[in-house]
């Protein structure tokens, strides 16, 4: 027996809405995936360094300085310097700037050998972690100008894109759910209003 127009019609429909609801959610899974998949595909690594790799420098240096090939989270940031004693130098609380992470030497530095450990976590989530070694020729440590610039400037300077990108990712799926919502409640609207006037 052929459905009548009104239950051809609603069964229509919801043929459609499920439709739209499984499309809605295929562009949302692709483009969480392909979101997460672009920044994996190349993993963080460590382009350069103040001090640099093997360095001799004249006096302690003011901060130590590391940079990426790709931005870094500000969260996860790890840094211990080991001086010549084998005990840790006090570093002021590191920062993430983009592609940099800088950290201020606190106090005056031995001649000697120090090793930095580091360890950062990328953007993509993946944390990166390293040790360079320098020297210190002699244990005058940085002008005092210059460490208190250092230590000015080692504040909280984290970029919003690399605090706030995931939540970016979540409220675009979350943007395109409630939309897709909305325009099936007001169709469900338009379809009641059109049977009652039948």
């Amino acid at each position: 027996m052929p459905l009548s127009p009104a239950p051809a019609a609603r069964a229509a429909s919801r043929a459609r809405r499920a439709a739209a609801g499984a499309l809605v959610a295929l562009l949302a899974l692709g483009w969480l995936v392909l979101a997460g998949a672009a920044p994996a595909a190349a993993h963080n690594s460590l382009v350069s360094s103040f001090p640099a790799e093997g360095e001799v420098l004249e006096s302690a240096p003011p901060q130590v300085e590391l940079a990426f090939d790709a931005d870094v989270s500000g969260v996860g940031l790890a840094l211990v310097l080991t001086g010549p004693d084998g005990q840790p130098v006090a570093l002021g609380r590191p920062a993430a700037d983009g592609q940099r992470v800088t950290a201020p030497l606190s106090g005056a530095a031995a001649a000697g050998a120090y090793a930095l450990d580091w360890r950062v976590v990328s953007a993509d989530g993946h944390p990166v972690a390293g040790r360079l070694s320098f020297s210190v020729a002699s244990g005058k440590p940085a002008p005092v100008g210059v460490q208190a610039a250092a230590s000015a400037g080692a504040g909280d300077e984290q970029g919003w894109l690399s605090r706030n990108g995931g939540l970016l990712g979540v409220g675009g799926v979350a943007a395109v759910i409630v939309a897709y919502l909305a325009v099936d409640v007001a169709r469900r609207r338009r379809s009641r209003a059109a049977e009652g006037t039948r």
